[in-house]
């Protein structure tokens, strides 16, 4: 099948939902994934929790930790498959609050729609928040290993975060 053929082929069939294509779907594999893994960021989150689970159980709370993980990613993975299909019924931009409205009853649609939103919203703020948390947990270890005396206070995290946070607003 052609490109052009696809390309056709999905106007029509947003044609058919009320919309006319204006977004530019040029995304390859490897720009998918990178964005993907890259908001998600298990890398960094992983590392993380090191310190935890040294000082709460040890290697082998870490190691139950490890093994569960094939069931985590089976459940994951089951959650992105069902997106996927969604995504593949309904190809609009802005698909959560759009996906929330025409799956729920028509009396339903525009507070699922904003219902979501809002879920969106919160889910964004709270990962921002964490992710300042987690850069000022790794901000103290890295001066704890230079100077083991160093002992970070609440303040100290605060500021490292809302710097986190400030300089990722300007770039």
């Amino acid at each position: 099948m052609s490109k052009a053929h696809v390309a056709n082929a999905d106007e029509v069939a947003l044609a058919k939902l009320g919309y006319r294509q204006e977004l530019k779907r040029s995304w390859g594999f490897f720009l998918n994934m990178g964005t993907s893994l890259g908001y998600i960021g298990y890398v960094s989150s992983i590392a993380t929790l090191y310190t935890f689970a040294a000082t709460t159980g040890g290697p082998q709370i870490m190691l139950i930790g490890w093994r569960l993980q094939p069931i985590v990613a089976v459940f994951c993975m089951t959650t992105a498959l069902s997106m996927a299909e969604i995504c593949s019924t309904y190809p609009t931009a802005g698909g959560l609050y759009y996906w929330s409205a025409k799956l729920s009853p028509p009396e339903w649609g525009p507070w699922m729609a904003w219902l979501t939103g809002w879920y969106n919203i919160c889910g964004m703020l709270v990962g921002g928040s964490s992710t300042a948390l987690i850069v000022a947990s790794l901000v103290a270890s890295l001066i704890q290993m230079e100077n083991p005396d160093f002992v970070p206070s609440t303040g100290f995290a605060y500021g490292v975060g809302v710097a986190f946070t400030v300089l990722g607003g300007v770039l």
